[in-house]
């Protein structure tokens, strides 16, 4: 309701929710009781405990279930939950560890993120 209401019709509504994904993300990570032995693990257990149906494949995160889309969110808002989301995963990622960092959220039946080290701690 908040996004339909406040976000979405806004030109720019795509970046607005990464942004609140990317602070949403950092916070929840930032709360987190001990620092994760594997920071993707523990975005998996994060993406779960906000009523996502997550799958780890080696680097990528499959969401099995979104709570947007059980919520009936139209399709037409999908754009900016995605953003949402990514944000959400590029926000904890980069507080738990800052090496790392998503691909933007691929929607489909089965929604896909892939973690991958960030470019500029390649040669770190």
């Amino acid at each position: 309701v908040i996004l339909r209401n406040f976000v979405v019709a806004l030109p720019d509504a795509a970046d607005r929710s990464e942004t609140a994904g990317y602070q949403w993300g950092a916070t929840l990570a930032a709360r987190a009781t001990a620092a994760p032995d594997d920071p993707i693990d523990s975005l998996a257990g994060t993406m779960n405990s906000q009523g996502f149906a997550t799958r780890r494949d080696g680097d990528t995160l499959e969401f099995t279930r979104c709570p947007y889309k059980l919520a009936a969110v139209d399709d037409a808002d999908m754009d900016a939950i995605c953003a949402l989301h990514h944000g959400m995963t590029r926000g904890y990622l980069r507080t738990s560890d800052p090496r790392l960092t998503s691909d933007e959220v691929e929607a489909g039946p089965g929604c896909t993120a892939t973690v991958r080290r960030r470019a500029d701690s390649l040669s770190h």
